[in-house]
């Protein structure tokens, strides 16, 4: 059988799908179209009349529909195949009569097969036009894909399926949540279906949970399983998708019937595909990991690492006269409440030893710029206080504010610090910085630090598991308890202080990573990047003799922060295993007496003195 091509139309303007019986073995192979490189792939096919291939082409140099094209060849080391501009032109028609004519008949098996390989076009050829290639794919394979019975949302149909979202986290990985229904409980497929035309299969991978809402529905016993269940998935799909719509879900059942159901749009935006994985974390049944190990964690983990990636500093602008020559740079972040860039000025305006600091705010939320910018010309005017505004060109998050900050910094040691601290006396940054350099091997220093009333809030962290859990969690010596008790009146070594105000030294805080972006929300940054200080052989210190005031946590809602505060605990512990467990067996947590009495005893740092408090 001679070589030849059967029909070429063009797909998009740079991209051409071929269709030809070669009778050669064309991989790996080198292309070129009308004497200039060309990007050239099959696909071998057998159908009932014969081996056929299916091809896509792409110029390097452009070639426009229409315009007359050069001679095409494709070789390799055992052959080479030269097709001239005459046989080019005979073969060209339009993408509609190319699918109809010569794809849509074939056997749906084979036209599986060729929506697989169409699908990696993009990836295949990386320079094609974007839009116009997905809007092409997407309608090539609905002229070629076997179609089922809709899905019907009835309490007649055994057999029934929902997509609920569809989140993109980026352009190969994906998650899909919805509920599937299956009477008999012989469900034996359910595929993810891209607009592009791949597909992935879920049903064994995918995390099934309990809807009540549908047992309601169906009319069935609490727990029956023949009421359907809800499910969530994470994926990767072999080949790149963005179209932002277009996804299909088909469940087939052991027997062979099957139904289909469009999903809806897909999400995209960062901010709201975290928050949406996020409020899947209370889908967990206790005691189990597997909805966050399996699905969540590689959603989230995949999302934090694209988030750090865009670290971008827009504008740095200078706001009064700069110190000379100072050893303390202050980092605060900003998120939405940019209010507390006065109250903080307020307080610093106080303390002379602010001016000689080098401060500065970052602003995580790139949509207040103007806004932050504006009030920081009335405030240091009114306040006499020298800062620096830090403007980031996206919301990037606690972790990468904070670097953003450090890679400016000018002094030895950064004062890492909440918009929501405030000082309760002036002289707290030379007494931190004295501390600081008076410990030898010293790794983060955290001062004591108050609720509005007084209590106490933080007098050094440690890790706790709460009662039928396996997540360490961070918690707070004597948190709650007078300001002045026994206890926490002992600067000691701990097992961590909270980054809500934190220093360390600059070129330590670099050399072990600075603040993790893995996790969410701005928790756990601070426990992780203590223990990785502790990793190294260094002490973290909580200075009992000086205090700040901390209104906690107040940019973020609470719901959220709940479940983000559970995923990061789940992340804590699965990064550091065992070691948490090894470092709290030198630190014996506070405990309350059993007789209620309110006796408190804590022994400290594995070997110090009983402190007791009655």
């Amino acid at each position: 059988m001679n070589a030849r091509i059967e029909r070429l139309a063009w797909i998009t303007p740079d991209v051409a799908l071929v269709v030809g019986a070669f009778n050669h073995d064309l991989a790996p192979s080198v292309a070129t179209l009308g004497g200039s490189p060309a990007e050239f792939r099959t696909l071998p096919l057998t159908t009932a009349e014969g081996e056929i291939q299916v091809g896509t082409l792409r110029p390097v140099s452009k070639v426009w529909p229409g315009e007359r094209l050069g001679r095409f060849s494709v070789r390799n080391e055992r052959s080479e195949l030269v097709f001239d501009p005459p046989e080019l032109s005979d073969a060209s028609v339009d993408p509609q009569t190319l699918v109809r004519n010569f794809l849509a008949p074939l056997p749906a098996v084979t036209r599986s097969q060729i929506l697989e390989f169409l699908a990696a076009t993009p990836a295949a050829h990386p320079g094609a036009a974007g839009s116009a290639l997905t809007s092409s794919l997407f309608a090539i394979r609905e002229a070629l894909r076997e179609r089922l019975a809709p899905a019907i949302v009835s309490r007649d149909q055994p057999l029934a399926v929902a997509a609920e979202c569809v989140l993109a986290v980026d352009s190969r990985r994906f998650f899909v949540q919805g509920w599937f229904r299956n009477s008999d409980s012989s469900a034996a497929s359910l595929r993810a279906l891209s607009p592009e035309g791949a597909s992935v299969e879920l049903l064994d991978r995918c995390y099934r949970f309990r809807r009540p809402d549908l047992e309601v529905f169906y009319g069935v016993p609490v727990g029956d399983p023949s009421a359907g269940a809800g499910f969530a998935c994470c994926f990767d799909l072999p080949t790149p998708s963005t179209a932002g719509g277009g996804w299909v879900l088909e469940l087939r059942d052991a027997n062979g019937a099957g139904v289909e159901v469009a999903a809806p749009a897909v999400i995209a935006a960062p901010g709201e595909v975290r928050n949406m994985l996020l409020s899947d974390v209370a889908l967990e049944r206790p005691g189990e990991d597997t909805l966050t190990r399996n699905h969540l964690f590689p959603a989230l983990s995949r999302l934090q690492e694209r988030n750090a990636q865009r670290l971008r500093i827009d504008r740095v602008i200078q706001f009064g006269e700069p110190p000379s020559n100072p050893e303390v740079t202050i980092i605060v972040p900003l998120y939405r409440r940019i209010d507390f860039l006065q109250h903080q000025l307020a307080q610093f305006s106080l303390d002379p030893q602010v001016n000689g600091a080098d401060l500065i705010y970052v602003l995580d939320s790139p949509e207040l710029a103007n806004d932050l910018i504006e009030l920081s010309a009335a405030l240091v005017d009114l306040y006499r206080v020298p800062f620096r505004v830090v403007t980031l060109r996206q919301n990037i998050g606690y972790a990468g504010a904070n670097r953003a900050g450090a890679s400016l910094a000018r002094g030895r040691l950064l004062l890492l610090l909440n918009s929501d601290v405030l000082p309760e006396a002036p002289g707290w940054i030379g007494a931190m910085a004295s501390f600081y350099k008076s410990k030898r091997n010293v790794g983060a220093v955290g001062p004591k630090l108050l609720f509005e009333d007084g209590s106490l809030q933080h007098a050094g962290l440690f890790f706790r598991r709460r009662v039928h859990s396996t997540f360490w969690v961070n918690d707070h010596y004597f948190k709650g308890l007078h300001r002045d008790a026994p206890a926490a009146s002992v600067s000691r070594v701990v097992p961590a202080v909270t980054g809500a105000c934190m220093m360390v030294d600059r070129a330590l805080f670099d050399k072990v990573g600075g603040f993790s972006g893995a996790f969410v929300r701005g928790d756990f940054e601070d426990s992780d990047f203590c223990l990785r200080l502790a990793q190294d052989g260094l002490q973290n210190w909580y200075c009992a003799d000086i205090a700040l005031y901390h209104l906690e946590g107040q940019s973020y809602e609470a719901p959220l922060r709940v479940q983000a505060s559970r995923y990061n605990a789940w992340l804590q512990t699965h990064t550091w295993g065992d070691r948490i467990g090894e470092l709290m067996r030198t630190f014996d947590v506070v405990s309350v007496n059993p007789d209620m009495s309110g006796s408190l005893t804590e022994s400290i740092g594995g070997g110090a003195d009983k402190l007791v408090l009655r």
